[in-house]
């Protein structure tokens, strides 16, 4: 299976960061990237804090990855629920002069 990637970039932001949509071993992410000048989109990686308690970053670097679902389906339903949060649908309301 092909891994799919889509790069959706901060038209505002001054140095070419954006998301990434990742499907990745059947899984779809939200991923925090950016695009350089000769158009490659590269992830942002982080170093995540031991679970130890001590706050100390590890010493493995991860990409910086939020899991939106296990299939396309259930991805895109995750996706329409955030975007209906931020910017929910005008309510229907039943034209009163309707001649039905």
């Amino acid at each position: 299976m092909t891994d799919e990637k889509w790069f959706i970039k901060d038209e505002d932001g001054q140095y070419g960061e954006g998301i990434l949509i990742d499907e990745y071993q059947g899984s779809w992410f939200l991923v925090s990237a950016r695009q350089k000048n000769d158009g490659k989109v590269w992830m942002e990686w982080c170093f995540p804090q031991m679970r130890d308690g001590s706050k100390k970053p590890m010493d493995k670097s991860f990409p910086w990855k939020i899991k939106l679902g296990e299939s396309d389906k259930e991805a895109g339903a995750k996706l329409r629920e955030l975007a209906d949060r931020i910017d929910p649908p005008e309510p229907y309301v039943l034209d009163k002069e309707a001649p039905f």
